[in-house]
């Protein structure tokens, strides 16, 4: 199965996405606040398993854990999901993801300033260990 985003080859992710010339490792389109739609990419073993979705204008938190959902394939299901003070944790796990990566995907939700449902400005994607709790922080 070919990937395009979370998991995803770095030429699979360079043929789905338009890397932004004066930022490495930032991807277009950018966005009316002046970000580029996903910053702050990160490879391990050759495969995407970090990156920050931005959104502009923010999102609710329902839109959100779509864009998440959308980032992975169709197998991945929710395993865990809390509330911080800082961000919504979201933990997916993924038989496709769990073959190549060895790893679940932790999508913290997070809003300017606090978390905020109705205002999630920012989706981040990394990795964590199956069966083992996310970080008690955002």
């Amino acid at each position: 199965m070919a990937l395009t985003a979370w998991g995803a080859t770095l030429p699979e992710w360079n043929n789905n996405h338009t890397a932004d010339p004066s930022s490495p490792g930032s991807y277009w389109p950018r966005l009316p606040d002046g970000l580029d739609s996903y910053t702050s990419l990160g490879l391990v073993g050759g495969r995407v398993i970090h990156y920050v979705l931005n959104f502009d204008p923010a999102q609710n938190e329902a839109d959100s854990k779509q864009s998440l959902a959308n980032e992975l394939p169709t197998d991945a299901k929710v395993v865990s999901s809390r509330l911080l003070p800082g961000c919504e944790q979201v933990v997916e796990s993924s038989p496709t993801l769990a073959s190549l990566t060895h790893a679940d995907v932790l999508g913290e939700l997070e809003s300017s300033g606090g978390f905020d449902p109705s205002a999630v400005t920012r989706l981040v994607l990394s990795a964590t260990t199956p069966g083992s709790p996310p970080p008690s922080s955002c």
